[in-house]
């Protein structure tokens, strides 16, 4: 498939970032009755058929369904007196399986995290312990000194991390 639809790709993507954003990653269906959610979830799905199956028509028509959920999501959220999930020292991330993690500044907003998004949250201190195990011969964080913004694209043995 060729790229989305500029109007679509804008549009329907910086609206579900933002909105991803200010609710945390996965968080905002959860805030909402169970029809709702549901509703979401059906759209999301057909919105992954449409991609797939190449037909920019029912991209645009299906974005826009799913740019109107977002926005039902976010009025429906606010109405039930649900607050955004404001953790200024907790970022979120997605592994490639898709699951959502979080990396906390310390222990203590680590636990508060995991309390609130229910997601496995790593401490700065912890990532530490895991980079020392994976770079016991200080090459990568040597690479990460010498190219700023190298980025690590596998773990393999057999291929090269950057």
């Amino acid at each position: 498939m060729g790229p989305l639809p500029a109007a679509v790709s804008r549009e329907y993507f910086s609206l579900a970032q933002e909105l991803e954003e200010k609710w945390g990653l996965d968080r905002l269906p959860g805030l909402v009755n169970e029809d709702l959610t549901e509703r979401f979830a059906s759209a999301a799905h057909k919105l992954a058929d449409a991609i797939a199956s190449k037909d920019h028509g029912q991209i645009k028509e299906r974005a826009e369904i799913m740019r109107r959920g977002w926005i039902k999501l976010d009025t429906e959220a606010e109405v039930a007196g649900h607050e955004p999930w404001l953790q200024p020292d907790v970022w979120e991330g997605r592994l490639p399986d898709g699951k959502t993690f979080l990396i906390a500044k310390d222990k203590s907003t680590a636990i508060q995290a995991g309390r609130e998004k229910g997601a496995g949250v790593w401490t700065l201190d912890e990532i530490g312990r895991l980079l020392e195990h994976f770079d016991q011969d200080g090459f990568t964080q040597a690479i990460k000194e010498e190219f700023p913004g190298s980025e690590l694209l596998s773990i393999n043995a057999k291929e090269a991390p950057f």
